[in-house]
């Protein structure tokens, strides 16, 4: 119960990375809750690789919005502007543009990445490189 409890935290119950992160489990193997922890993380990049073919077309701009998103989990309009280095006109239209991929989401007055996968396929890289992905 531990291990299914553990995979739809995983999964967030989205049907999608269920059938992936099933697709790629052994099925010779019963797995507790730390083993399934493991093996999201191995296959991660399986499981997100939607994620990871948007990722590669996002210009340098949108990744930096996305990565300080995603270090301090949400930001609001004026810690954006604060921390970026071009103008709120083309602040405005970067967020636009990745809000329209569903990149994030704007709720409450806060900018947060809108997908538990791609959150936490970055989260994973930063802790196993010491960096985000280019």
């Amino acid at each position: 119960m531990e291990g299914f409890e553990r995979f739809y935290s995983c999964t967030r119950g989205y049907p999608a990375y269920i059938n992936s992160f099933c697709n790629i489990m052994s099925t010779d193997i019963t797995y507790n809750e730390d083993e399934i922890v493991k093996e999201f993380h191995q296959k991660l990049e399986q499981i997100a690789v939607k994620w990871l073919s948007i990722w590669s077309t996002l210009t340098k701009q949108e990744k930096c919005i996305v990565t300080m998103i995603s270090d301090r989990r949400s930001l609001k309009w004026s810690e954006l502007v604060d921390e970026v280095d071009f103008s709120q006109r083309t602040l405005a239209n970067y967020l636009s543009k990745l809000k329209n991929k569903g990149i994030i989401s704007h709720s409450k007055k806060e900018y947060k990445i809108d997908d538990h996968m791609l959150s936490a396929w970055l989260k994973y890289r930063k802790e196993e490189d010491g960096f985000y992905p280019q």
